[in-house]
C-alpha cells in the first residue's frame, strides 16, 4: 500500500532510461512519475534565455521611451492647452506598443524558467536583428 512517487529532478535522459529499464517493475508499481524539468542539460532554457535577453534588447527601450513621451506630454500640455488631445492619442499609441513589447519580453521571460508552457522551440539568434 502507500503511495509512490519518482520525481527525477534535473536528471539527463540516459538516466532516466536507466531507471526505467533496470527498474521497470518498480517503476510500473508507482502512483506518479515526473520526468526532468528545468535545469537539466538538455532543455531549451538557454536558447530561452537567449531569446528572452534578444527581445528585450530589441523592444526594452519602448518603455523607458514612452515614459519619457509621457513627462513631455505633460509639460508641453501644461502651456498648450490645444495639443493636450492630440499629445493624449499619441501617448495612448505608444503605451499600447510599449504594452505590446512588454507582453512578448515576458512571455519569452517564462519560457526560460516553465518548460511546461512551451509550445515550439525559441528561435535562434545568428546576429542582432536577425532570427532563424
Amino acid at each position: 500500500g502507500g503511495f509512490r512517487t519518482l520525481m527525477a529532478g534535473d536528471s539527463e535522459p540516459a538516466t532516466q532510461r536507466y531507471w526505467l529499464s533496470k527498474y521497470a517493475p518498480l517503476v510500473a508499481s508507482l502512483d506518479v512519475y515526473k520526468s526532468s524539468h528545468h535545469g537539466a542539460k538538455s532543455n531549451d532554457s538557454q536558447a530561452w534565455l537567449d531569446h528572452h535577453a534578444f527581445l528585450a534588447e530589441r523592444f526594452g527601450r519602448c518603455l523607458p521611451i514612452n515614459g519619457g513621451l509621457a513627462v513631455l506630454a505633460m509639460a508641453v500640455g501644461v502651456r498648450r492647452l490645444a495639443w493636450r488631445r492630440r499629445l493624449g492619442f499619441v501617448l495612448l499609441a505608444t503605451t499600447c506598443a510599449s504594452l505590446v513589447a512588454a507582453a512578448i519580453i515576458a512571455e519569452a521571460g517564462g519560457q526560460i524558467r516553465h518548460p511546461e508552457f512551451r509550445t515550439s522551440k525559441p528561435p535562434v539568434h545568428e546576429s542582432p536583428g536577425r532570427i532563424r
